[in-house]
């Protein structure tokens, strides 16, 4: 069984952001592009038409319930953004050391029509061991809260799923939890790394 494979919210409208991930942490990676378009030769796949912002919920949904067969032997699946930066080589460190029967990343309670629900950030990403993964494939559905993250956190709480916050996976840049470049090399993932630049500056820090 392969160890990782990286699953990544995409859209054509950002076709930038397929280059700033395949040409800086994805090298060497096992990954899958899930969007509204198809390339097949890039490893995107489409799983729906809608190329809007709420898009993200349902093409979460779908990929999560129809991954292709060919993706199915992976240990650890990772669920993130086409603006996520991830340290992969800490990731794989601490794999091993994880809990398999929760989901991982940062939880948060920012559903303003349940504020007492716990779910994880989809930018920062969601870890989920393949022990886990076939009742979520199974299971999982469209909650219509407009937030791929937040339908999550819905099927969470149904089904009495638990998350962890492992204090390594990030919803927004560095700057903003005060945390100085060389020190990203002790954490996974940081969300809206939307530049080219500061893609590479993360990655030549990690690697």
């Amino acid at each position: 069984m392969k160890k990782v494979l990286y699953i990544i919210l995409h859209t054509k409208k950002h076709e930038s952001r397929f280059t700033n991930l395949v040409n800086t942490w994805l090298q060497g990676q096992d990954y899958v592009f899930y969007s509204d378009h198809e390339d097949l030769d890039n490893n995107i796949i489409k799983v729906t038409d809608d190329d809007s912002y709420h898009s993200n919920e349902p093409k979460f949904v779908s990929v999560v319930n129809n991954l292709p067969e060919k993706y199915l032997n992976y240990e650890w699946y990772f669920f993130v953004d086409n603006d996520t930066f991830v340290n992969t080589k800490k990731l794989i460190s601490v794999l091993d050391s994880l809990d398999p029967k929760v989901l991982h990343g940062q939880k948060i309670y920012s559903w303003p029509r349940d504020k007492s629900m716990p779910y994880l950030s989809g930018g920062a990403g969601i870890l989920v061991h393949h022990t886990m993964y076939p009742h979520m494939r199974e299971n999982f559905k469209n909650y219509s809260t407009g937030y791929s993250d937040v339908s999550l956190g819905c099927y969470m709480k149904e089904y009495g799923i638990e998350c962890v916050d492992d204090g390594l996976f990030w919803s927004q840049p560095p700057i903003f939890w005060r945390i100085n470049m060389p020190e990203i090399i002790h954490h996974i993932s940081f969300h809206y790394i939307k530049e080219y630049d500061q893609m590479v500056e993360m990655y030549n820090i990690c690697k």
